[in-house]
């Protein structure tokens, strides 16, 4: 089974603030996939700040944090960086799916 991953979006006028809720798991193909959302949520209001929640990922891949957060730099290298906030786990989490392949677990 690929690799998918779930966004809910919370747009709070009176607060101006955007949220990216995001689940399942953050990887190099799924990372491509939420790019543009988060360029779509920057859109609902230039100026706000959007907030990217991956603390109830399932799993975050490294290297496609680093990529997401280059693409975002490089698709408006002039707008501020910190009106994208990425809020994650305290240890990244890895991929289950990985894990049970190692110890021939199943979920």
């Amino acid at each position: 089974m690929p690799h998918s991953f779930s966004v809910t979006v919370r747009a709070t006028i009176d607060r101006g603030a955007i949220e990216l809720v995001v689940t399942g798991c953050l990887t190099e193909d799924t990372q491509q996939e939420l790019f543009p959302l988060i360029r779509r949520a920057r859109m609902l209001g230039p100026v706000t700040p959007v907030t990217v929640d991956l603390t109830t990922a399932d799993h975050i891949d490294s290297t496609a944090l680093v990529h997401l957060r280059a693409s975002i730099d490089h698709d408006d290298p002039d707008r501020e960086r910190d009106r994208i906030q990425f809020l994650l786990p305290g240890i990244l989490p890895a991929c289950a799916k990985a894990s049970d392949l190692v110890t021939g677990g199943t979920r």
